[in-house]
């Protein structure tokens, strides 16, 4: 009997420090994929980033057949930067806590999943953010995915070719968005049912705040509050993922 037991103790000992190297491996691997995954989207958002200026004529003036295959790229990289989210999304898991994040650049990645999601539409943002980082905290992909809609629901209002206007301010406390697409009408404010559910709940689980000014069943603009962090945080804003 005795014997038996002692047998039973040393299997379930080699169990344990089984157990133990896999949790090791899988970390590994956990840490090897997050590295690459930040590997390819720092890339990625530039290739973004540098279309996004070419398309707005930053570098000159660009013809036709240019900014169709312009569109191209925007187009691809949107979905490149849609399935990297999914991808990022997996390896975190789901009890990943709150990321410091820079909310000028959630606000050009949701321009970026906009352009994505309508690139053969004229497009016309007028961005008019902070020089300083303006630091927020939250689930990066959720949050990027809920600004997009709800950028998009505004763009969806504007006439084809009319500029829709995103100025952002920082208050001590609060860092405040208004999204304008320049229709008149009379205002009124609208709760979570005319915002998409899952937008508003991703922003809400940070701690914001929306609001929406419409004329008769139309959106005109959104005011978007979230509450600011310190700005004591490395140069660059968002944490590496």
């Amino acid at each position: 009997m005795a014997g038996r037991v002692l047998e039973l103790e040393a299997c379930v000992a080699a169990l344990r420090q089984q157990v133990s190297q896999l949790e090791e491996i899988a970390q590994l691997r956990s840490q090897q994929l997050a590295d690459t995954l930040h590997e390819v989207r720092s890339p990625l958002l530039a290739v973004t980033g540098y279309t996004r200026m070419l398309l707005k004529e930053r570098a000159g003036e660009i013809n036709p057949t240019q900014r169709e295959y312009l569109m191209v790229v925007r187009e691809n990289a949107g979905k490149m930067t849609e399935l990297l989210k999914q991808v990022t999304h997996l390896a975190s898991g789901s009890d990943a806590g709150p990321q410091t994040l820079d909310a000028r650049e959630l606000w050009h990645e949701a321009a970026d999943l906009v352009h994505a999601r309508m690139p053969r539409i004229p497009l016309r943002l007028d961005f008019r953010l902070p020089a300083e980082p303006c630091m927020i905290a939250g689930d990066h992909d959720r949050l990027a995915l809920a600004l997009s809609r709800v950028l998009l629901d505004v763009v969806r209002l504007s006439d084809p070719g009319h500029q829709v206007e995103l100025e952002m301010v920082q208050q001590v406390d609060h860092v405040i968005t208004r999204i304008s697409s320049g229709l008149d009408g009379p205002s009124g404010s609208v709760g979570p049912a005319e915002i998409p559910p899952a937008s508003y709940a991703a922003i809400r689980a940070c701690g914001g705040r929306v609001l929406a000014e419409r004329a008769p069943g139309k959106i005109c603009s959104v005011t978007l509050t979230l509450p600011r962090l310190a700005t004591s945080y490395p140069s660059g804003g968002l944490n590496p993922r």
